[in-house]
């Protein structure tokens, strides 16, 4: 796993992702976002975390523009079945957005840019 510590882009974080034959992280089940939970919480320095990165981090994860408005798929462009949006996301209906994963309360915010 690798943590980039500055405030980057969606785009860039995954461009940086590549250079290491990566891609973004995004959670596939209940099960992986308590993972994630957990490894965080385990971070000794989470206020440093904080101060580097933020309140959020991307994961691979868009909201793309359909008739309901709520298709989600990873990077890849395939349909994903979990999410867990926080109170009133995914917001920007029809608009593509971003994804991102607010790191102490574990929900994802749609984010547009």
């Amino acid at each position: 796993m690798i943590l980039v510590t500055a405030k980057r882009s969606q785009k860039e974080s995954q461009l940086i992702c590549k250079g290491f034959s990566g891609t973004l992280w995004y959670p596939e089940s209940g099960q992986d976002l308590q993972m994630f939970n957990h490894t965080y919480e385990s971070i000794a320095d989470r206020n440093f975390l904080d101060k580097q990165c933020g309140v959020d981090i991307w994961i691979g994860l868009q909201k793309v523009d359909n008739n309901d408005g709520n298709q989600v798929e990873n990077l890849s462009g395939s349909k994903v079945s979990y999410v867990k949006w926080g109170p009133g996301q995914p917001n920007g209906r029809n608009k593509a957005l971003c994804v991102s994963i607010e790191k102490k309360a574990g929900i994802f915010t749609a984010l547009q840019f």
